[in-house]
């Protein structure tokens, strides 16, 4: 008798996040924080109003993007796009700084942040961005590497020292 085949997973799909996937997105900007406590459905509710308030005021620079496997919110990224100061060959000089691209680890290994972070890309490119930035954690390089990113060794970060929210300057 053969052993019965195990269901395969549902199909991600990757699209433009609304308002309607809030709950979602921060249930993942929860996990993606790796904080050393769990946060509570309560303290989750609450920072899902906080979130969905921001996508309001910033929907013109804003492009998050879900991973949605049925019903399920799986993965997550975020692009926010902003003018920096203006030159006089460049009156509108456009970065985007994707940010918090996460997907859940049972979903991982199936190409779905290559495919939120090409789709930022992509978009990106339709606003006429001619920079992206990322801050990538050691294990995710190549992903980004794979959609074009090359380190820069002109760019440079600071952190307030002795913050307790920043674990590098705590």
């Amino acid at each position: 008798m053969a052993a019965a085949a195990s269901p395969s997973p549902a199909p991600v799909v990757v699209r433009r996040a609304s308002r309607l996937d809030v709950a979602g997105l921060a249930s993942l900007k929860a996990e993606w924080a790796q904080r050393a406590e769990a946060p509570t459905d309560a303290e989750i509710d609450a920072f899902a109003t906080v979130l969905g308030d921001w996508m309001e005021r910033h929907a013109d620079g804003l492009v998050p993007m879900a991973a949605v496997a049925g019903d399920e919110i799986v993965g997550m990224g975020w692009m926010v796009v902003f003018e920096r100061v203006p030159n006089l060959d460049d009156p509108r000089r456009l970065t985007a700084d994707i940010q918090s691209v996460y997907v859940r680890p049972a979903y991982r290994g199936r190409g779905i942040a290559a495919e939120i972070v090409d789709e930022l890309c992509r978009e990106a490119d339709r606003r006429g961005v001619p920079r992206a930035i990322v801050s990538s954690s050691s294990r995710a390089i190549s992903l980004y590497a794979r959609a074009g990113f090359t380190a820069s060794p002109l760019l440079l970060e600071r952190t307030k020292q002795g913050d307790p929210g920043n674990p590098r300057t705590a």
